[in-house]
């Protein structure tokens, strides 16, 4: 089982990931996911809060905060999926298979790391 500090760390990177993925590779290549520059714009704004909040727990741990901070990115991290569905409908016709396998791999490597983070906050 991982420490709730590690949790912390893995959450971080993978919002610097979505980040980096969706703020520079549109710029590269604009149709890459098959969605407005915009939109994945928009949807870097929060992982970049993410990847703050994440950051500064992991770095500044509040040992007797962490249950409350753990849930907080868990539940930001289940409203971030639930935007990248409502984004993946409305977008699904102009979506490449790139884009496609990029949403869906975000989706499910967020809801593991949600149920992860939830199963250590309750371990029962």
């Amino acid at each position: 089982m991982l420490s709730p500090k590690q949790l912390f760390l893995i959450d971080a990177i993978g919002a610097a990931t979505t980040t980096f993925c969706l703020s520079i590779f549109p710029f590269i290549w604009p149709q890459i996911f098959g969605l407005p520059v915009p939109v994945t714009n928009a949807l870097s704004i929060p992982a970049a809060v993410f990847m703050v909040y994440s950051f500064l727990c992991f770095s500044y741990f509040p040992t007797r905060l962490w249950k409350r901070l753990l849930l907080g990115i868990a539940l930001a991290n289940l409203s971030y999926c639930l935007v990248i569905l409502l984004v993946i409908i409305k977008h699904s016709e102009s979506l490449v298979p790139i884009g496609w396998i990029y949403f869906i791999g975000e989706l499910l490597i967020i809801i593991g790391l949600v149920f992860y983070e939830l199963k250590s906050i309750n371990p029962k």
